[in-house]
């Protein structure tokens, strides 16, 4: 996690110099070793949070996790926010699930390196973001309908 945050950060520096990033840490993350990686880190822009990613993602140009996370989810459903996952799964968890991540499959882009969260991001800041919630939609075959708690009233 050092590794992947540190590059994560890096690399949001290397699209956007000056926007603040929100790191919001599972609750079972050392909280000494993360104050002490983001002091090594040593950007004025980082804010740590516990505020819950639902209440985040609708203020967020994106979201970026460190691996598999339901919260991805909750990027795409605050009007579509684009989400990556930055992560390299070990030969162990690819024994177990062979395709590594479902990221790609609902709309999220997917990075192992730098180079390529660089150019993830650089695709969110010049409007080339994934589908994201279109995705979802069509793999639950939502459909938009106009309905009124009258509907639910009728007996």
């Amino acid at each position: 996690l050092d590794v992947l945050v540190t590059e994560i950060v890096r690399s949001v520096r290397a699209v956007w110099p000056e926007v603040p990033i929100v790191v919001k840490p599972k609750v079972s993350v050392d909280r000494k070793r993360l104050t002490q990686l983001l002091a090594a880190i040593a950007d004025p822009h980082l804010i740590v949070s516990d505020a819950p990613v639902a209440l985040l993602a609708p203020r967020a140009i994106c979201g970026i996790t460190a691996g598999h996370t339901t919260g991805q989810f909750e990027f795409v459903a605050a009007n579509d926010v684009p989400w990556i996952e930055h992560c390299r799964y070990s030969a162990f968890w690819s024994s177990l699930y062979p395709q590594k991540t479902y990221t790609t499959r609902y709309g999220g882009v997917w990075t192992e390196t730098s180079d390529a969260l660089i150019h993830a991001l650089t695709d969110v800041r010049d409007g080339r973001a994934p589908e994201g919630a279109a995705c979802l939609r069509r793999l639950s075959g939502f459909t938009d309908r106009t309905i009124s708690c009258d509907d639910f009233l009728r007996v």
